[in-house]
């Protein structure tokens, strides 16, 4: 005879135990994960608020920059304006000042005529003779006595003496002399016709330079510029 079991609901008994340990499981799971989902909801929007915070900051630190007077330095040696007072003052020396404010704009900037002239000195090759750098003599103008062209001296008078005969090319003295105002008239003339007036005590011996009247006047430019 076979043996049988004395209690036959004692294997539902097992798998209700296994599925109430089942769905206990689960709910304890679905808690856990229901609570880390909300603590990352709560983390998101925190660092959400945290970036609007910062973003109203910087537009709240912006606006008083545009809107507000500061010094920008210790020293107080820069200052911030307001923008739209920074523009209004531009707009004015736009509209009333216009060729100031474009003077204004360009100061420094090299002049043509006298970086012309700058050239022309060079291929000219009047450097040989006249001295524009106080530490660089002119390799001929110490010989010649060439009048040399530093320090103050545009707008002042010079002794010059008079060829006794301008028709020639060769400068013969004429024991006369007279005095001269170094200005773009007396040098414009002094290249065009270099033995019409020697300046006392310099040797004749520069000859007529080929130039034209603008290449004189930008000659007579740079020369000028030189002047302190």
């Amino acid at each position: 005879m076979s043996e049988q079991n004395p209690n036959p609901d004692s294997g539902w008994q097992t798998y209700e135990v296994a599925a109430i340990v089942l769905c206990a499981g689960l709910a304890l799971w679905g808690l856990m994960s229901g609570a880390s989902s909300a603590r990352a909801r709560a983390m998101h929007a925190e660092r959400a608020s945290d970036r609007q915070k910062a973003r109203e900051a910087a537009d709240a630190k912006a606006e008083t920059a545009l809107t507000t007077f500061a010094a920008l330095d210790s020293k107080k040696t820069r200052f911030r304006v307001p923008i739209d007072l920074a523009m209004e003052q531009a707009a004015i020396k736009m509209g009333e000042d216009a060729g100031a404010f474009r003077e204004s704009l360009n100061q420094g900037a090299p002049d043509p005529l006298v970086e012309q002239g700058k050239t022309l000195f060079q291929t000219k090759i009047c450097f040989t003779c006249h001295q524009v750098d106080p530490n660089t003599p002119a390799p001929a103008g110490l010989a010649l006595k060439a009048p040399a062209f530093i320090g103050d001296f545009w707008g002042k008078e010079r002794e010059v003496q008079l060829d006794a005969d301008p028709a020639t090319p060769i400068f013969e003295p004429s024991g006369e002399f007279e005095t001269v105002v170094m200005d773009e008239a007396y040098v414009m003339e002094s290249i065009e016709k270099p033995m019409l007036r020697i300046t006392k005590g310099a040797i004749p011996g520069m000859a007529p330079l080929p130039t034209t009247e603008e290449e004189r006047k930008a000659l007579a430019a740079y020369i000028k510029s030189l002047s302190e």
